[in-house]
């Protein structure tokens, strides 16, 4: 569900009658709520289809609103009613199920910033995996029984078999929004007109078909891959399509989706354009100095064959910002009907333009990697060698994206002279099983017995092959799918967050505490353990209120002599809060609180108050410090 805002920022800002829905529109972005896009840039995630147990990737996903969008969409497969019976699933998803989203970033500033993002979708973070790689390059994902990388976990489900033998992951749905030169955002940014050249796209359009390329092979026979950009110069949007099916002999073929979205207003994909060089002049042909992939198909010269001969290009959609009162955008829409295989990018490169421009091979220096992948056949993996750390053996239980689309709705504009594609070198985070001190807390301390302990997992961020206990120490929630990836996982492949929080190490009597974000995970679980304490709504107001900045009281401060005398009774360690909530769903919330020795603190962060204030109706007494430039 979705809704227009017909207001532009200054609107918002400065009008006295806005500020009430700007202040909602702050708050709920903040608890993750709601999401604010540009409408058109809403469109190609909603063109995937997502399936209930459909294993995704979003190739280029910073700032990551696309990447929540699609968590959306999954997770309408798997919400559990408050009602179900807990032995479906005690939590609000069913995480033991198929389906997974992997989101990729190539900058690590901006992979971060993707992970703060879209960690507002706080119960369905265990549905996505975030990667940090140049997606021209992405892994095969490989899933076999290895013992020197596979983590030693009570999994049940085996590793996904590809259709081309061997086990490595391929995609049900793949969103190529890839790096543009943005174009189509002139009317926000209308800077980008001073400085725009035909030099921008034909510098950007060899990574675009990279990319999608790419895309092509990780995609499974009869998965859908989105091709998307916000630029309007078809030498980025229908000379990429045509390429992608020339360079794959028909195995992508263009499809029409405009079904799914009944009274879209678009036009149809160009079937030709004009090509000019770097000066502006108009080129016919191909040249030793242009390459064929810049022009249209049958061009006298260029490229040809069945499939291109097949091909509708109108079936591409192109929205003009007088269709969708917006930026301009572009979507095709591709799904896979074979396998294909195609020889190594150089060796097609050199056939197709024997010598591309100068201006092109500086760019392309500066972006190359040290390896090229050969991209052979759909279950080579690509020659990605990723940091030189030991193989990891598990002691038992223990892009810079740029010209896309922003949260807000406002474009980032590209420009080639200052994209740099290039990965940093370090060593990757792993991911172990947890350590024994988990499954005794759970049963012994929290009194849970049935916690489905094969979905944890506990990441180590200095490559240590084995799990240790520090004031840092974390340990999270996973989807089976993510989980099965992670067993399995070598250093090729870069995971740098995953999962949901489920404990912290506490240094108080060296226990594990149950995170605040984790509450309603253990809603059911604990219904009947002596960890659960019910509590009124006054009593937690009284700790944000009076507490401090700690937002604690002292059990000497407890009004209700029946409560105050229980938590002094009670072990140290965490508690989990049932707050009576008229305004809650079901009339109750969660939230976790700590109780020390002489008092009892909530474990609920400055930044996350606001959020609990609002779901508990309380009129939140300091804005959310999210950024909201709207």
């Amino acid at each position: 569900m979705a809704w227009r805002v017909l207001a532009d920022k200054e609107a918002l800002r400065k009008r006295p009658d806005m500020q009430a829905l700007r202040r909602y529109m702050i708050r709920q972005t903040a608890l993750g709520m709601i999401s604010r896009q540009e409408e058109v840039s809403m469109i190609p995630p909603f063109l995937l289809n997502i399936q209930p147990n459909d294993v995704c990737l979003d190739m280029c996903a910073s700032p990551g609103s696309k990447t929540a969008q699609m968590l959306v969409a999954m997770g309408r497969h798997k919400f559990v009613p408050w009602s179900a019976d807990a032995t479906s699933s005690p939590f609000p998803f069913n995480y033991a199920t198929e389906g997974l989203i992997v989101a990729n970033e190539l900058d690590t500033k901006r992979a971060n910033m993707l992970v703060h993002q879209v960690k507002r979708m706080q119960l369905l973070f265990p549905f996505a995996l975030f990667t940090n790689h140049d997606a021209r390059y992405f892994p095969d994902i490989i899933l076999e029984a290895n013992p020197r990388n596979r983590m030693n976990a009570r999994t049940s489900s085996p590793p996904q078999e590809a259709s081309g033998g061997g086990s490595i992951l391929r995609f049900d749905k793949v969103l190529c929004d890839v790096v543009c030169s943005g174009d189509g955002t002139l009317r926000k940014a209308p800077h980008i007109f001073k400085i725009w050249s035909p030099r921008e796209a034909m510098s950007l359009q060899l990574i675009q078909i990279r990319i999608a390329l790419r895309g092509c092979h990780l995609l499974k026979v009869g998965g859908r891959l989105v091709y998307s950009t916000c630029s309007l110069n078809p030498i980025e949007n229908e000379a990429v399509v045509a390429h992608i099916i020339y360079r794959t002999n028909g195995s992508m073929r263009l499809v029409d989706a405009r079904s799914q979205l009944p009274g879209l207003s678009c036009l149809p994909g160009l079937s030709s354009w004009v090509v000019v060089d770097v000066k502006g002049n108009v080129v016919d042909r191909p040249s030793p100095t242009m390459h064929a992939a810049l022009f249209p198909p049958h061009t006298p010269g260029g490229y040809h064959s069945a499939a291109v001969e097949a091909m509708d290009l109108s079936l591409c959609m192109r929205f003009l910002p007088t269709n969708c009162n917006g930026g301009g955008f572009f979507i095709a829409v591709l799904d896979k009907v074979k396998e294909f295989s195609i020889t190594k990018i150089r060796d097609v490169e050199e056939r197709d333009s024997p010598s591309l421009s100068e201006e092109m091979e500086d760019t392309g220096k500066k972006m190359k990697p040290a390896t090229e992948p050969d991209v052979k056949g759909p279950t080579t993996a690509p020659d990605v060698k990723g940091p030189t750390t030991a193989p990891v053996t598990l002691p038992v239980r223990q892009h810079s994206s740029k010209g896309k689309c922003g949260e807000n709705g406002e474009e980032e504009a590209a420009s080639s002279s200052g994209l740099v594609l290039k990965a940093e070198k370090r060593i990757p985070p792993q991911f172990v099983q947890p350590p024994e001190v988990i499954h005794d807390t759970l049963v012994n301390f929290y009194k849970v017995n049935s916690f489905p302990e094969d979905l944890l997992i506990m990441r180590t961020p200095q490559g240590e092959c084995e799990a240790r206990a520090t004031t840092s120490s974390t340990c999270s929630i996973v989807s089976q799918t993510a989980r099965r990836v992670l067993s399995y996982k070598t250093d090729s492949l870069i995971v740098v967050s995953a999962g949901l929080r489920v404990f912290s190490f506490e240094t108080l009597d060296k226990g594990w505490r149950i995170a605040s974000e984790a509450a309603p995970l253990f809603a059911k679980l604990m219904s009947a353990s002596p960890r659960l304490v019910k509590v009124s709504l006054d009593f937690v107001k009284s700790m944000i209120y009076r507490g401090g900045k700690l937002k604690e009281l002292l059990f000497k401060d407890v009004e209700d002599v029946v409560l105050r005398e229980f938590l002094e009774e009670m072990p140290l360690g965490t508690v989990l809060l049932e707050i009576n909530c008229p305004d809650a769903p079901n009339g109750v919330f969660f939230s976790v609180a700590l109780r020390a020795r002489t008092k009892i603190q909530l474990l609920v962060g400055h930044e996350d108050l606001p959020g609990l204030e609002l779901r508990l109706g309380l009129e939140p007494r300091v804005e959310s410090c999210e950024s909201f430039s709207a």
